[in-house]
């Protein structure tokens, strides 16, 4: 068989798009278009994709490449500044996304799984990668030996959140693609201290238990909270709801005197709101449950909170 990126270049890159596709999609993104194309004489050009999450709006480039290196190489100033470009006539027919916050993206598909590498057009950002890379190859690392780095360097989750969590977080997904794509889709994963929540909906509970044991086989995972429905994924406007609850949460969490909230992770489907993360006692454990309790919205709290050792209070 022939390796993905010898094939012709239309082929290889309609391929190379759905692969990442699939890859947003299953870290929660929903797709808005693809190929958006802009005339000529505009100095615009197409986008790739266009994703969004919350409120964040993604023009996401792909990148079909042998390696890492030669992918970040691609993405020339003429790229970004052409991107942009369509970006802003994108905001201007439709209207609705105008208070989205805006970001660039860029997917990498080399050999094995997509890299995904949110907000691509930072300086920074962009070079460091591009100078690590570039040091690694002359030093004669293997590319694959900095997979887990570059995972954790371009998640797009919360800083606050631990390096540990996040490649235990990558490595679980990683175990569940191998089995099937519906449990990659359709299964939320939450992951605190070697903890992990796993919400979401699947068919029958056949593929529930499957899921439960790849999840339990991953080395790192001291603990699985199931949550998993038998039945119907929600649809968008249920999601959709449910991502204005939790910003409202957030927002009232952050307000109330007593709580850290950035110790608070909260994940919310159908009216229930799973709370994870670390309390420092009992007391503000008891506010924060009133200020989620008192949120309009809210049918039904489920306390997976642990204890903060001493030496962090």
């Amino acid at each position: 068989m022939r390796k993905f990126w010898n094939t012709t270049n239309y082929k290889a890159g309609h391929r190379a798009e759905k692969w990442a596709l699939f890859w947003l999609r299953f870290k929660g993104y929903q797709l808005v278009a693809k190929n958006f194309m802009v005339g000529k004489g505009t100095g615009a050009g197409e986008v790739d994709l266009i994703v969004r999450r919350g409120k964040t709006l993604v023009f996401v480039e792909v990148k079909k490449r042998p390696d890492e290196i030669t992918a970040l190489n691609a993405i020339r100033p003429q790229n970004q500044k052409r991107i942009e470009r369509t970006s802003q006539v994108f905001l201007s027919r439709f209207p609705q996304y105008q208070n989205y916050q805006v970001r660039y993206d860029v997917v990498m598909v080399t050999q094995g799984l997509p890299k995904h590498l949110p907000n691509a057009w930072r300086p920074f950002c962009f070079l460091f990668l591009l100078l690590f890379l570039s040091a690694c190859q002359m030093w004669g690392t293997m590319i694959s030996g900095i997979h887990s780095l570059t995972t954790v360097i371009s998640d797009d989750r919360p800083l606050n959140e631990d390096a540990s969590d996040i490649a235990l977080y990558t490595k679980i997904r990683e175990r569940l693609a191998q089995r099937d794509i519906k449990s990659v889709l359709d299964v939320q994963l939450t992951v605190f201290r070697g903890s992990v929540l796993l919400t979401g909906a699947l068919p029958n509970y056949d593929e529930v238990a499957e899921t439960v044991e790849k999840v339990w086989q991953t080395p790192g995972v001291n603990y699985v909270y199931n949550y998993i429905r038998v039945g119907q994924t929600l649809d968008t406007v249920q999601t959709s709801e449910e991502i204005a609850l939790s910003s409202s949460i957030r927002t009232r969490l952050t307000l109330t005197e007593g709580i850290k909230s950035s110790n608070y992770k909260l994940v919310l489907e159908n009216g229930t709101v799973y709370v994870m993360g670390l309390k420092k006692d009992a007391e503000e454990w008891q506010k924060a449950r009133a200020v989620i309790a008192d949120t309009y919205g809210v049918d039904k709290i489920i306390c997976l909170m642990q204890n903060m050792p001493k030496e962090e209070k």
